[in-house]
């Protein structure tokens, strides 16, 4: 049976999906994306119950977005993803963010890793028998995904804990979940008066239920238009997750 190498599927835009200034907010986004990824490697034969059913299992590592305009209600966004291909020990996806008529509201990246659950290691693709065809374009941005630094001093902190609400069916917390907490230790007078335009994300640890962890965020300059942020153990200080996000001036 034949599938499609690049998959398309549409998203309609409802009221639960808005920010506090009308667009489809950036958790909204990351839920498209991880939907599409999903059921593009169901019918790939590579979907997550696949893995599982051998010990192994998907984990999201790095994630990009670059947003250029943002979807409003009622639009019927559509995610376009396709195989990258691999580097080291990822595989690597691409999607585009538009609408029906081929309008570009943005674009991401990310990077997976195939992770034998006991052993709590990455297994090589190639290792497993998975063949990740790839389907690259110019414009790929997977590529520049890179590692990024921590926070020397953080200007901003928030704590939280982990709700089950957080949580995966790996029993760990969501990607999504990080990203919120990311973003939220960001002062109201930036998320309220600002736009996101791009995130990038290092996933390098996992929380679970009832775990408490510190946000903490630090200005690249004195724009006020970039960060660097970084998620950490409350008791440990192990590093979670490390993000950078870059802000526009204003609403889109």
């Amino acid at each position: 049976m034949m599938h499609p190498k690049i998959w398309t599927e549409d998203f309609p835009v409802r009221l639960h999906d808005l920010d506090a200034g009308g667009n489809l907010s950036l958790l909204s986004i990351c839920n498209f994306l991880q939907s599409a990824a999903s059921n593009h490697a169901r019918a790939l034969g590579v979907a997550l119950k696949h893995l599982q059913s051998s010990g192994h299992t998907w984990v999201l590592a790095q994630l990009k977005i670059h947003m250029d305009d943002y979807p409003k209600q009622d639009t019927l966004v559509q995610i376009h993803t396709w195989p990258a291909g691999t580097d080291r020990l990822y595989a690597l996806r691409e999607f585009r963010i538009q609408d029906g008529d081929g309008r570009l509201y943005g674009r991401a990246g990310s990077a997976w890793l195939i992770i034998d659950v006991e052993r709590r290691r990455p297994v090589r693709v190639e290792t497993f028998g998975m063949a990740i065809h790839q389907t690259s374009r110019n414009d790929d941005i997977s590529a520049s995904i890179r590692k990024l630094p921590a926070p020397g001093r953080p200007t901003f902190t928030r704590e939280f804990q982990v709700r089950y609400r957080d949580m995966d069916v790996n029993q760990h917390v969501n990607n999504v979940s990080y990203v919120e907490w990311a973003v939220e230790s960001l002062p109201a007078t930036i998320l309220m008066r600002r736009a996101l335009r791009e995130l990038e994300v290092n996933f390098l640890g996992e929380a679970h239920l009832g775990d408490r962890v510190v946000s903490q965020a630090q200005p690249l300059d004195d724009s006020g238009a970039a960060f660097v942020h970084q998620i950490i153990r409350f008791d440990s200080e192990e590093s979670l997750v490390r993000a950078k996000t870059i802000w526009a001036e204003g609403a889109f």
